[in-house]
């Protein structure tokens, strides 16, 4: 008879959400209980990016989404107002905003049975009210609210009535994303699904130690090492930042995709922004960087799962929000950024730019969905315990582009969330 080997033993509660940030237990990816923890004591506690002022232009216009697996909507009401809801209809629990936009001005009715509600949740009319008698009293019926935050253009969502003030939960950052957005509008959206943890995608996008590797066609046509800074903000929130070079070498691009096809190519440009820039410019731009980190290029997160990527010089500025479906699916959504008033070349150089390289089929998202799937099956093996992420330990909270203070910060806040510990915010504030 063959012997079996035995199951490593489970570890304690204790074991695998206490465990230091520079450790990070691998059940944490792929444990349903855990993920159901994160559900009700994360999604649910926290503000969620909805979508852009933009995207409700006009009275009646909504978006959906999802938050903690429940749907929501938010809602531009005859006033202006943008306000939040359960989409689910009062009597039967249908959604009643369908679709994933829309525009139903001033009301909507459901489509089982007809119950109507007003832009601002209330329910005004269901069809053959008599059979109710006195049993219906229509003000206990509106629509259930969701608490809603509009900051810098962008429209957050939080389903627990006592999740604290935005811009306390932002702290430090919310300086950060104001200047960000100023002056934007949404100008695309692309979205995609990966059989993997939620928060493999939130990794990668605080993590800075991979693109020289998995990246490693883009890294060459930069032709050389750029520096970086990565930064720990306060609540879990992270910053990595480089000197807007912008440069690029077209020539050893060309010759990596050729390597890597088998075939000779030559590529030309057209665009000025595409191409390399002179050592005098780029050293202006590195002493621009190192006398104020927004004049370069950043990711910047929020957390729990949305991110920021900006180029200072006007390339590209787009969002990420990473929503888990279940413990191993999860759906991206990216949102291309314009600026108000631009040219329509501009327009369209922005949103070619943005597939062309953070598309699921762009030439760094589909290294990233790779990586993310093969991680998630890793993960699922019991030949290592932890995933460690210890890269620069020095104290303080801003290290090297490859030092993983970013990292840390988002996994010892997520510890303090499901642990239900308090959590202290920036301006001394707690959120018990």
């Amino acid at each position: 008879m063959t012997a079996q080997a035995e199951e490593p033993p489970t570890p304690s509660r204790d074991e695998h959400t206490r465990t230091s940030p520079m450790l990070v237990p691998r059940r944490n990816y792929t444990d349903p209980g855990l993920y159901e923890e994160e559900r009700v004591k994360i999604f649910r506690r926290t503000w969620q990016l909805v979508c852009h002022t933009s995207e409700l232009p006009e009275a009646g216009s909504y978006r959906t989404a999802r938050i903690a697996g429940e749907p929501v909507a938010v809602w531009r009401g005859t006033d202006g107002v943008i306000r939040g809801f359960h989409n689910a209809c009062t009597h039967r629990g249908v959604e009643v905003l369908l679709g994933a936009k829309g525009t139903c001005p001033g009301s909507v009715k459901c489509m089982y049975h007809a119950w109507a509600f007003s832009d601002k949740g209330d329910l005004i009319g269901v069809p053959f009210p008599r059979a109710y008698g006195e049993g219906l009293d229509k003000s206990e019926y509106g629509l259930t609210p969701v608490k809603v935050a509009e900051f810098a253009g962008l429209v957050f969502a939080a389903i627990d009535p006592a999740v604290e003030n935005f811009e306390d939960y932002l702290g430090e950052a919310a300086r950060y994303l104001r200047e960000f957005m100023a002056d934007t509008e949404v100008i695309g959206r692309a979205r995609w699904d990966y059989p993997g943890n939620w928060k493999l995608w939130t990794d990668n996008f605080r993590d800075n130690y991979h693109p020289q590797f998995l990246h490693r066609m883009i890294a060459d046509g930069r032709g050389g090492m750029q520096p970086g800074r990565n930064y720990e903000l306060a609540s879990g929130h992270s910053m990595l930042t480089f000197p807007a070079y912008g440069g690029f070498n077209i020539e050893k691009y060309a010759a990596g995709l050729s390597a890597e096809l088998g075939e000779n190519l030559t590529l030309t440009v057209e665009d000025s922004a595409s191409r390399g820039h002179t050592a005098q410019e780029q050293e202006a731009r590195l002493a621009a960087w190192e006398r104020d980190v927004r004049h370069g290029n950043t990711i910047f997160a929020v957390f729990p799962n949305f991110d920021l990527q900006y180029d200072a010089d006007g390339t590209s500025i787009f969002l990420e929000v990473a929503t888990p479906l279940d413990l191993d699916r999860t759906v991206v959504e990216l949102i291309i950024l314009g600026k108000v008033g631009e040219s329509a070349a501009e327009r369209k150089r922005r949103l070619e730019t943005g597939a062309d390289s953070q598309g699921s089929w762009g030439k760094i998202t589909a290294d990233d969905l790779e990586a993310s799937v093969r991680a998630q099956s890793g993960l699922r093996g019991t030949s290592l315990a932890t995933s460690h992420m210890g890269r620069g330990l020095k104290p303080g909270k801003v290290g090297d582009k490859f030092d993983e203070y970013s990292l840390r910060c988002f996994h010892k806040l997520w510890n303090s969330y499901i642990n239900e510990e308090p959590i202290v915010l920036e301006k001394g504030l707690v959120h018990e």
